[in-house]
């Protein structure tokens, strides 16, 4: 079991046997009482890791309580309101909690005000429903058609952060883009924590009826930039640009485009998953998996490195105030344009020798990225 706060956390073991009743999800000592006893009404979401058997409740408490509670149940187990002859599994747990929270669900959701079906997510990986309620957002679906597990997680519109929502255009595919929302309180997926959703909605048309009914009249009055209502009671669009404004009018978050004269620029993480660098107007983003914001002013210093290494590509390093985050495989064509915007944005650009520096600086900022060169030369 673990628990914590911002500045504080804890871990401990037990043994005991998990009992449910009409309210409460308890771990049962050997001697009969109760090592913990929590509501099923305070946890927000759970999950379980069929390889370790671990499962993982997440309590929606103050800043002061306990956040996380890991039980590991990989020998299966004996469980009062559970099924008989010792076959529970972490699986079935969650099953069993789910069912649970089922009267409450209905409750604190808050009323429907549009549902879009079967969005791709890339982050985490799947096929969903996105239900978008007054109070919350519900994502539902499976990993992948053929899976057999239900993928289910609550997400409090209050926990998507104000300036933390990002149109994308896909760089992979003209007919998609990546909608990322951040996220306060990050989601889980087995032992992965998610702090940016990421789905890859498409320009297909689509045609949905929104209850305006739940929302304020601050919600309802969005407008956008040609002063438009954001959402109406009945939308006909691209899902591309629908489901965006709706979540956007809905949650009150910030909706933010990359600038259209720099990037993307193609990298990979540490990791070695491939991505692009979008630049934003007061920050970077890292997109897709993992999605990974990277405000300008949290930047001590951004560093290339592997300048003078004679290959093709170069590193990239953004020094921040508590951290380091490295990428690799930057076109060494793509030099110019970016050292330009991180030199617009006041951002310190270390790893060049002073020739270096005089030589990009006769390049203009405006120098599209190597991918949207690419880009244009493909439709010559």
């Amino acid at each position: 079991m673990s628990g914590g706060t911002p500045s504080t956390s804890l871990s401990c073991q037990s043994w005991g046997k998990p009992r449910f009743t009409k309210e409460t999800v308890a771990l049962m000592g050997p001697d009969g009482a109760p090592i913990f006893e929590i509501p099923i009404s305070s946890i927000e979401n759970q999950s379980a890791t069929k390889k370790s058997g671990d499962v993982i409740m997440e309590l929606d408490g103050d800043d002061e309580g306990c956040c996380e509670i890991r039980l590991n149940m990989r020998e299966g187990y004996d469980m009062e309101g559970g099924v008989d002859g010792g076959k529970n599994t972490a699986e079935s747990f969650v099953q069993i909690l789910k069912a649970k929270q089922s009267i409450r669900s209905s409750i604190d959701l808050g009323p429907l005000v549009v549902e879009f079906k079967e969005i791709s997510s890339l982050v985490p990986r799947g096929l969903f429903s996105l239900k978008i309620h007054s109070k919350h957002l519900h994502l539902v679906g499976k990993a992948s058609k053929n899976a057999k597990t239900m993928l289910e997680w609550t997400i409090p519109l209050n926990t998507i952060s104000e300036s933390g929502m990002y149109l994308l255009d896909n760089p992979n595919s003209a007919e998609s883009k990546w909608m990322c929302v951040s996220l306060t309180k990050p989601i889980r997926s087995g032992n992965v924590a998610h702090s940016c959703l990421v789905f890859q909605v498409e320009d297909d048309i689509v045609e949905i009826n929104v209850n305006l009914s739940p929302l304020t009249d601050e919600q309802k009055n969005v407008k956008t930039k040609d002063g438009e209502p954001m959402i109406t009671e009945n939308m006909n669009g691209p899902l591309a640009e629908t489901a965006p404004k709706c979540l956007k009018s809905i949650s009150g978050a910030k909706l933010i485009t990359p600038l259209p004269d720099v990037g993307p620029f193609a990298v990979s993480d540490k990791s070695g998953k491939q991505g692009f660098l979008f630049c934003l107007k007061k920050s970077l983003l890292f997109a897709p998996n993992p999605a990974i914001p990277i405000r300008h002013d949290k930047i001590s210093v951004l560093t290339f490195t592997d300048v003078h290494s004679g290959g093709n590509t170069l590193g990239v390093q953004f020094k921040m105030q508590a951290s380091t985050l490295a990428f690799q495989g930057l076109d060494r064509e793509d030099l110019p344009a970016i050292t330009a915007y991180a030199k617009s944005k006041g951002i310190n650009v270390d790893g060049l020798n002073k020739e270096e520096e005089d030589a990009l600086s006769d390049i203009s900022s405006a120098d599209n990225s190597s991918y949207d060169r690419k880009k244009k030369k493909a439709r010559h």
